[in-house]
């Protein structure tokens, strides 16, 4: 049994399994007043009707792949219709839905009968706009085709598709911009409020909740949009980069509050203190396990005894997976009570919050860290033994391709930089009675995610090009070749 093959018998059992549930829960909300008559289950009713059409789609194209054919044209055409459209659908969705929570979380409110109207001309909008793609991909000059080879659908080549594929790839991104820039406003105006509101913020927990299922919904298609636009172009090594960015913005986002309230000494706010220093502490367990994945990389690219491809790219997804999922876990740990860092005002610096759970968390936390580093350190260890023994062995000339050298520079920089100043944090105790070296190493901490960037444009020729290109420093160049298969994502 193939990759394709499994990949099919997941789609079924998934549409299987889910379409159900998504079903009773439309009857749900349909059929129950204490759901019927409010706004955010009647946007989340819509929700559910798209991602129905999306799972049957999906059903279908499970059956494809395992059958490795197209069954039938009509079929095939309303598949790949359904499955592309419903992108579109859903980020609306997922927009209205986020601009919805806004308006509740918000002390700014339209007159009720007008916001009823606002709504509901958004999700009339949107579902047109959903219903409008599907034809347009129902008719010829629009078709989506499926590959009985590749087992995926794809864009056929037209003049109408080409303008179709960027405005839907737009429309998509706009709408989860929007969704991104309303969860933001509602965190901003959740610390305005507890800061400076006399009274104490009173916000229902079924209101809270609804927000969290929102925000959830609204983080994994953002996720897996982003991963299927820009993942299936770049190797995997620049794939772990990616997570060590974003990471790293959220360090250095974290480091820009820390920035302020030294500078004010003050924590501004308990909600943006409690967020700074979860972020800060839980940064280290995140990087640290993206340093030791970016290394295993290093090392599978450098031997000769390879994985298997498609097991070798799942063990790196699986691993890469885990690594956000501690990250978020020790992230979440800390902004509890029981797991608290808080700011000392007399010291202009974070520290945990004396508590037997942060006693634990703390000591896992650092032998996590440490392991991750100490592995680093050995994948790197065998990439130069590798290459000693295959020079001491083989009277051919040793051949990497320069551009995966210059990808292990880095990785080993970024890798050494780290463990450099985790070991003189954690065993350099003795130093922290000067205040010149303690203010050395916070800026040095600072700069765990602020130098990767530079790395980049130091030793990534393309890198630096399209840099230039994109703050349009250089005129872009035209490529010879323009041919590109966009493949729908699943």
């Amino acid at each position: 049994m193939d990759d394709t093959t499994v990949t099919g018998i997941g789609r079924i059992t998934i549409a299987t399994i889910c379409t159900p549930m998504h079903l009773f829960m439309i009857w749900l909300f349909i059929s129950r007043t204490e759901y019927r008559n409010l706004m955010s289950f009647k946007i989340m009713i819509s929700l559910e009707i798209v991602d129905v059409f999306h799972l049957l789609a999906h059903f279908s194209a499970g059956l494809m792949t395992v059958l490795r054919s197209k069954i039938h044209k009509v079929l095939e055409r309303i598949v790949g219709a359904v499955l592309l459209s419903s992108w579109v659908g859903l980020a609306g969705m997922v927009f209205i839905l986020a601009l919805h929570r806004l308006v509740i979380f918000s002390a700014i409110r339209f007159v009720l009968a007008r916001e009823k109207l606002i709504f509901y001309t958004l999700i009339a909008a949107t579902w047109i706009i959903y219903l409008i793609l599907t034809v347009i991909h129902l008719i010829e000059a629009g078709a989506v085709d499926f590959s009985t080879t590749a087992c995926s659908f794809s864009y056929r080549s037209t003049p109408l598709n080409r303008i179709l594929s960027k405005t839907e790839s737009y429309t998509i991104i706009f709408c989860l911009l929007l969704a991104f820039i309303c969860y933001i406003a509602i965190v901003f105006w959740i610390t305005a409020k507890k800061s400076f509101g006399a009274n104490k913020l009173k916000i229902e927990t079924r209101e809270m909740r609804i927000l969290v299922q929102a925000f959830i919904i609204f983080a994994y298609m953002t996720t897996l949009r982003l991963v299927w636009m820009f993942g299936s172009s770049c190797s995997i090594s620049f794939k772990i980069m990616v997570c060590i960015e974003m990471v790293d913005v959220l360090h250095l986002l974290a480091h820009v509050s820390a920035g302020f309230m030294t500078i004010f000494g003050t924590n501004i706010s308990e909600s943006l203190e409690r967020v700074t220093g979860a972020i800060l502490l839980s940064s280290w367990i995140g990087l640290g396990g993206m340093v030791f994945v970016l290394a295993l990389n290093r090392l599978c690219i450098f031997n000769t005894v390879r994985l298997v491809t498609a097991n070798e790219k799942m063990i790196f997804y699986i691993l890469m997976t885990g690594a956000w999922f501690v990250y978020i876990g020790s992230m979440t740990i800390h902004l509890t009570d029981a797991g608290a860092i808080d700011f000392n005002i007399a010291t202009c610096s974070f520290g945990p919050r004396e508590t037997s759970v942060n006693n634990d968390v703390l000591n896992v936390e650092d032998w996590t860290i440490i392991t991750c580093l100490l592995l680093s350190f050995v994948c790197y260890i065998g990439i130069l033994i590798w290459i000693a023994v295959k020079k001491s062995l083989t009277t051919k000339k040793l051949k990497v391709k320069a551009s995966e050298l210059r990808i292990l520079i880095q990785a080993f920089i970024i890798f050494a930089y780290m463990a450099a100043l985790r070991l003189i944090w954690v065993y350099g105790s003795s130093w922290y009675e000067k205040t010149f070296i303690v203010d050395v190493l916070n800026l040095c901490n600072c700069l765990i995610g602020g130098k990767n960037p530079f790395l980049y444009l130091i030793f990534n020729s393309n890198v630096r090009r399209h840099f230039f290109e994109l703050m349009k420093l250089r005129k872009p160049e035209k490529n010879v070749t323009v041919t590109q298969v966009r493949f729908i994502p699943p």
